[in-house]
């Protein structure tokens, strides 16, 4: 396999990744479950039905799995009988708290976070007021504040190039939120807490570096605003290095990998780098197997 299979592998990730976040909004209703006997309604069109186990067991798994990052196996496993055995949505509410030992109060504000998470309809955004319009908008421009990863890049420039806090810390606070942080606005809150920032100063922060990494005309990696002028050198002519060239190939495989772990639930048993690199020299060696020692030695000595 060629590396141009593993990018577009990569590029296969980021279709199922935009296809998750595409039915990934909020609403900014207080009440975290139904009462018995209510159907909640925050949109004429909205069919949601968190009164009965059955009809609540589909939001329930995607608060689980995508809001608290639980194995997708052991939800489908205990909701599969759990909608068998109860017939309220607070008994299946109590059993699951119980079943995965959480709280049930964050239970009930995840199942509040995803309760529209299947509509059609339009809800209401939990951004912060100032990010909410994009003064740059561009036709080609994927940016989405409202996904984690997205504002996650965009507030690792915040913080290391305007506001200036140690990149050391940037990283750390970004790592720790790995596994709980499922969306924008709740990593730009955690970020204005850790860091002492008011919301609304960092808010206009980022509205600032919004499109620091984008490519499109005005965005930061096109030499546009966003990276204090750009960060993007003009081309030399020289021609790339094979030992840059290894190294780069290493770090793609690298990064799949995390993709991998993350869109598909595999379990980690010990540190995740180890395993995305464990995953990259897997690789190279079953499906570049010419290249592997020259690209393992390189990213060693790199």
């Amino acid at each position: 396999m060629k590396v141009s299979n593993a990018v577009s592998l990569l590029a296969s990730i980021a279709i199922v990744v935009s296809c998750f976040a595409s039915s990934k909004q909020e609403t900014g209703r207080e009440s975290a479950i139904a009462a018995p006997g209510q159907v909640l309604r925050d949109h004429p069109d909205c069919k949601v039905d968190l009164t009965g186990a059955v009809s609540s067991s589909d939001i329930v798994s995607n608060a689980l799995v995508r809001g608290l990052r639980l194995p997708a196996r052991d939800v489908r496993e205990f909701l599969d009988g759990a909608k068998k055995k109860y017939t309220t949505v607070a008994e299946l509410m109590k059993a699951t708290a119980a079943r995965f030992q959480l709280k049930e109060d964050v239970l009930a504000a995840k199942v509040e976070k995803y309760k529209h998470c299947n509509c059609s309809h339009p809800v209401e955004s939990k951004l912060h007021p100032i990010l909410r319009v994009d003064m740059q908008t561009h036709p080609k421009c994927p940016l989405d504040l409202e996904l984690g990863g997205m504002m996650r890049d965009t507030i690792s420039n915040v913080l290391t190039l305007a506001l200036k806090v140690p990149e050391q810390d940037v990283r750390e606070f970004l790592d720790a939120f790995k596994p709980g942080v499922d969306d924008g606005p709740e990593l730009f809150q955690a970020a204005a807490v850790r860091f002492g920032f008011s919301e609304d100063a960092l808010a206009a922060e980022v509205q600032k570096f919004r499109h620091s990494d984008c490519m499109h005309d005005g965005g930061g990696r096109k030499g546009g605003a966003g990276r204090e002028g750009g960060d993007r050198l003009p081309d030399d002519g020289r021609p790339v290095s094979t030992f840059a060239k290894d190294v780069t190939l290493h770090v793609v495989l690298h990064e799949i990998g995390h993709g991998l772990i993350r869109e598909f639930d595999l379990p980690v048993l010990a540190n995740e780098e180890t395993m995305a690199d464990a995953f990259a020299t897997y690789y190279l060696t079953t499906q570049l197997p010419n290249r592997a020692l020259d690209v393992l030695v390189a990213r060693t000595q790199s």
